[in-house]
Order: C-alpha cells, then structure tokens, then sequence
C-alpha cells in the first residue's frame, strides 16, 4: 500500500511538473511574441535610422502594448522595481530556475 502512494505522489508531481512547464511555454511565447511586436513597430518608425549593437534590457523592464480608443497603438514600458511588481521576464526566469 505504501509503495502504490508513493507512485502516485510520484506520478502527481510529475504531472505537476509537465503543467509547470505548458504554462511557462505559453508565458515565453507570449513575451515573445509582443518582443517580436515592438521591434516590429520600431522598425516601422525608425527603420533608417537603427544602428547594429547589442543591446541589454534590465530584467525588471517589461512593456505593454495595447491599441487605444482611437485606433493608435500605445507602447509602455514598465519598470516593474518603481511600480513593486514583478516583470514577466523575472517570473519566467524564477520559474526556470525552480525547474531546473
């Protein structure tokens, strides 16, 4: 009997391992997706004039965008440290960090 509920708490903790990680490809792939969406619109504005580099975003910089009222899409970006949260990037590289 002991054996069989030690099974099952095995088997519980790997589907719980396999949920983790469906939800955390899902949250990747929507940051990179609204990545790919920025640099999209930025090329769009300022496409003669985008130099080559490397360039580095702080981990607790996140960004919004959403389309207004008016039909003019709307790019924030958030310092998650100013506004006492925690950026999508840090949350999916906590939870990197827990599953590895």
């Amino acid at each position: 009997m002991r054996i069989k509920q030690t099974k099952m708490k095995s088997i519980n903790e790997q589907k719980q391992i396999l949920q983790d990680l469906e939800h955390l490809i899902n949250k990747m792939n929507a940051e990179i997706q609204l990545l790919r969406n920025i640099n999209y619109r930025y090329y769009l504005m300022h496409g003669d004039t985008i130099q080559n580099g490397l360039v580095s975003i702080p981990e607790n910089i996140s960004f919004h965008v959403s389309i207004k009222k008016d039909g003019d899409v709307q790019c924030e970006m958030i310092d998650s440290n100013k506004i006492n949260i925690e950026s999508n990037y840090q949350r999916i590289k906590n939870e990197l960090r827990r599953l590895s």
